[in-house]
């Protein structure tokens, strides 16, 4: 059974006071169901602003927004703000607890020990939330529908770790990164196992990769890709840069642009794709992107540092010898 744009917002406990406001939205555009998606942001405020900083003085399309709103000023068109809306749910909590309650479930909280500005502790909210009642409506309509799928994404990065000893106490002098990645409509995830010396130098002793890709079709040509592109990013990852100085690239071939060399690339890579009867989806570069916050990862737990930028090099970090 279909249900209106109308219906479909009072069921999910929008107020009579917020429908208008959120059907107007150019965001929810149901009248046109093949237009480009767009994204709805909810900025919420129980009575937790300075209201001659925040509140527009002004009614109606022609308003001037106060300082706390100004760095808005690029959305102003397709923006709204509705003000004095008051809910009327009680139970624990104060009002900016119950306030916030209200706008994601519209049901009273749990009773617990969160302490908010009153004497009256609070729990959780006790409903699903107006995001997650909205996602639900937009995966049921083909039209709306996302690709990404956590339960795939989830069984990649359960497999890789179990088959990568992530989580399990690596060997003396190792440690173990963790990543994922998702396009094409499929997914990937990467353990990698690497020791770093006093001198920042990084081994990579191995890399698990475990992917799905709904059906696979040649499983030799996907290994082989994957293969290849773990040793692409991981090159990239530590010297992928053209520096560019009064305009111009100061690299101009391959004898002063660096490049993994053979013995850099890890002594082990082992690659499993997840069976499945889904539709086949693409492969093509998604091996490529996991490698690198990966080998971040295996780097802060060998010695503490976060890794914000690339190349590694820049960060002192250099690629040392894994193969003999």
């Amino acid at each position: 059974m279909s249900r209106s744009r109308r219906e479909f917002l009072r069921d999910v406990g929008l107020s009579a006071a917020a429908l208008p406001f959120v059907l107007n939205l150019p965001s929810l555009g149901f009248a046109n169901q093949r237009a480009r998606k767009q994204r709805l942001v909810v900025m919420f405020s129980p009575d937790g602003v300075v209201p001659w900083n925040f509140w527009p003085e002004e009614e109606g399309s022609e308003f001037t927004l106060k300082d706390s709103l100004t760095p808005l000023e690029g959305l102003k068109s397709r923006m709204l703000t509705l003000h004095g809306v008051c809910d009327r749910i009680r139970g624990d909590g104060d009002n900016h607890m119950r306030g916030i309650g209200c706008l994601l479930t519209g049901i009273e909280l749990f009773p617990g020990n969160i302490q908010g500005g009153s004497h009256t502790p609070a729990g959780w909210a006790s409903g699903i939330s107006v995001d997650q009642e909205i996602k639900n409506f937009l995966q049921a309509n083909p039209e709306t529908r996302t690709l990404y799928d956590p339960g795939r994404m989830r069984r990649v990065l359960t497999a890789a770790a179990e088959r990568g000893g992530y989580g399990a106490r690596a060997p003396e002098g190792r440690a173990r990164g963790l990543a994922a990645h998702f396009t094409f409509g499929s997914y990937c995830a990467q353990v990698v196992e690497l020791s770093v010396d006093g001198r920042k130098r990084v081994v990579v002793h191995k890399v698990t990769a475990v992917a799905d890709v709904g059906q696979p079709i040649n499983l030799s040509a996907l290994e082989a890709q994957a293969e290849g592109g773990i040793i692409d990013g991981l090159g990239a990852a530590f010297f992928g840069e053209v520096p560019i100085e009064r305009g111009r690239a100061t690299v101009s071939n391959f004898d002063d642009y660096r490049l993994i060399r053979n013995r850099e690339a890890p002594a082990s890579i082992d690659v499993m794709f997840v069976p499945s009867r889904v539709r086949p989806t693409g492969f093509g570069e998604i091996a490529v992107p996991p490698i690198a916050p990966a080998i971040a990862n295996g780097i802060a737990a060998a010695t503490g540092e976060r890794l914000r930028r690339m190349p590694f090099t820049r960060l002192g970090y250099d690629l040392g010898v894994a193969r003999g």
